[in-house]
């Protein structure tokens, strides 16, 4: 789901680069109005909803008062609501509700781009002026809107029984979670998480004839937890859909086992060794590194280290990467982008072959390059820009039991810190691993202190030499991207141990 941001005043941007609103998880946040078709197990049917039709009337008005004004325009409207419980101490520290309405307007007016929003059809025609002004003042651009186009229903993004949650289904649950931790546990603390649940809509017009509109529903749940002892350990995890969440107890127990797993921990020495980098970590690398060295702008410009190298080998022959808002259930899953290009596969990598990079309307006319459906906001007030939106990593996979019983010695990485220090130009990081434990003679043997990770990430991946079963859909920490991520095996990552 989208940031809402509930703005008393109109204003406007006048270019298109990332603002510092960031999009959040789709299932971490709120979304409004119920459908009246439904299937037998309770989710939804695409039959659109009343408010969707609401959302489309008031589209269209702003598309009259703005081809009066302008050459052309786009209307993107986001609606959302639904509840949040925050966990702090053990216990839940607040229920709250949020939502509303944001308005986004962009234009064309002699080949030059404003943009604008507000919260209201009262707002428009300052917006529209905003943004008219805001064009005035950049330089021309070759940009034209998409028109309407067909459209891939995606199945499992809309789910009554989500809808039809209530405060106290929410208490409930966190409850659950809160309790299965401590129940672990005697010396267990649960010092933070939370669950939210709610629905989005989103309708995408403009004056070339698109009309497309999303109904999505989210849920999420997660658990932090610390084991309280000389040297306390930390614990996390989580789950998130936009189908409803079961398994709260296993939330708990998951987050409490973990912190308990790392007392004692011992320290390690220096060298290189393989690793394996479960989900969490392995995503946090490629939210940093990987996923903006495939943007087209950072190609284009010479700030990817992929540069020049379309049709190379980059990573290893077992490697495939995808970019899919096509998937089932999937982060930033929509039939469409925010700008109304219709969702579909994108492969980047082809057994370890740098295939394609990732386009807006915008930066695809820049590069000569189709848009790749990758135009994401990060709310109604933030202007399009690139972003990955479920990246997928594939090949053969195996149990992640398999991947570690075959070092000899080396690392368990359950979570990375400082990814985001990492530079895409060149694909070189140095993290923190604040969360993992020794693997000696194919098992893991127990926890270890701190320890930095550092080199080349491109260089990294021609040394994967396997991936787990284990996928799970990820959020990006800091940005819109999404990840459907295994565990990770790579060889030769050079390891820095406490002294």
């Amino acid at each position: 789901m989208k940031k809402h941001e509930d703005l008393s005043e109109c204003r406007m941007n006048t270019h298109e680069a990332q603002s510092a609103e960031h999009r959040l998880n789709p299932k971490d946040s709120t979304r409004s109005s119920r459908p009246e078709a439904r299937s037998a197990d309770g989710r939804m049917t695409s039959k659109r909803s009343s408010r969707t039709d609401d959302l489309l009337a008031m589209g269209k008005s702003v598309l009259r008062i703005a081809e009066k004004e302008v050459d052309e325009a786009e209307v993107f409207i986001i609606s959302s609501s639904g509840t949040s419980l925050s966990i702090e101490k053990n216990r839940i520290k607040s229920v709250s509700g949020a939502g509303g309405t944001g308005i986004a307007i962009r234009i064309l007016k002699d080949k030059k781009m404003g943009f604008a929003y507000c919260t209201a059809l009262e707002g428009v025609v300052r917006a529209l002026n905003l943004a008219i002004q805001g064009a005035s003042i950049v330089p021309e651009r070759p940009f034209e809107f998409p028109a309407d186009e067909n459209y891939y229903t995606i199945p499992d993004l809309l789910d009554r029984r989500v809808l039809e949650l209530s405060p106290e289904d929410g208490m409930e649950f966190a409850s659950r979670m809160i309790d299965s931790a401590r129940d672990a546990h005697k010396d267990i603390d649960v010092t933070g998480g939370g669950v939210s649940f709610g629905e989005e809509e989103v309708v995408i017009m403009n004056t070339r004839g698109l009309e497309v509109s999303e109904h999505l529903s989210g849920m999420s749940a997660s658990v932090y937890t610390v084991f309280n002892s000389d040297h306390p350990t930390p614990g996390f995890e989580y789950d998130s859909s936009h189908l409803i969440l079961k398994d709260y107890d296993e939330i708990g127990r998951k987050a409490a086992e973990l912190a308990a797993k790392g007392q004692n921990p011992v320290k390690i020495g220096s060298k290189k060794m393989p690793v394996v980098l479960r989900p969490d970590a392995i995503s946090s690398l490629f939210e940093f590194i990987l996923v903006p060295a495939l943007y087209g702008i950072n190609v284009g410009k010479g700030e990817s280290v992929y540069t020049g190298k379309l049709g190379t080998e980059i990573a290893s022959p077992d490697l495939s990467l995808v970019d899919d808002p096509t998937m089932p259930d999937g982060e930033n899953a929509m039939k469409m982008d925010d700008e109304g290009v219709p969702s579909r596969r994108i492969e980047l990598i082809r057994n370890g072959v740098l295939k394609d990079f990732l386009y807006t309307i915008k930066t695809g006319v820049e590069f000569d390059h189709p848009s790749t459906s990758s135009g994401l906001r990060g709310g109604y007030t933030s202007p399009v820009s690139t972003s990955g939106r479920n990246i997928i990593l594939k090949g053969d996979t195996e149990e992640e039991d398999t991947l570690i019983s075959e070092i000899k010695e080396g690392l368990l990485i359950h979570e990375l810190m400082g990814a985001h220090t990492s530079n895409p130009a060149s694909g070189d990081f140095s993290v923190t691993g604040s969360i993992l434990f020794r693997i000696e003679n194919g098992e893991v043997t127990g926890p270890v202190s701190q320890a930095m990770l550092s080199g080349n990430l491109p260089e990294y991946l021609k040394n994967v030499s396997g991936l787990g079963n284990n996928y799970r859909n990820l959020s990006g920490g800091l940005t819109a991207v999404g990840f459907y991520m295994p565990s990770v095996r790579i060889e030769g990552v050079r390891v820095t141990g406490e002294k």
